[in-house]
């Protein structure tokens, strides 16, 4: 993807992300193609299954995308970042630095 975007040499993280990010949402979003696939491995699916009516052509969807984990579906990337950052500090052994309120 770089070449792509005319960025030379190798990927930096921030490249990396980016790529991430582009791939997460151009690839989740099916194609014409997509549904006509979906829709015959869905019902060579129903051929095979005692209750075909419960086989549908959303379980078939292929999501792309980073792993998240339980409780984190819905968090923003501030947010991701932050908790990110504090575990890698935590690893370090450096305590994060209190903004105080004063």
């Amino acid at each position: 993807m770089h070449e792509l975007l005319g960025w030379s040499g190798p990927r930096s993280l921030r490249q990396f992300v980016t790529l991430l990010d582009w791939r997460e949402e151009h690839h989740n979003v099916p194609e014409p193609l997509h549904y006509y696939l979906m829709q015959i491995a869905c019902e060579a699916r129903r051929v095979l299954a005692k209750k075909p009516g419960k086989i549908k052509m959303e379980h078939f969807q292929l999501q792309f995308g980073r792993s998240r984990k339980k409780g984190q579906e819905n968090l923003s990337r501030e947010e991701v970042a932050k908790r990110s950052m504090k575990r890698w500090l935590g690893f370090m052994t450096v305590k994060p630095v209190v903004e105080s309120k004063e």
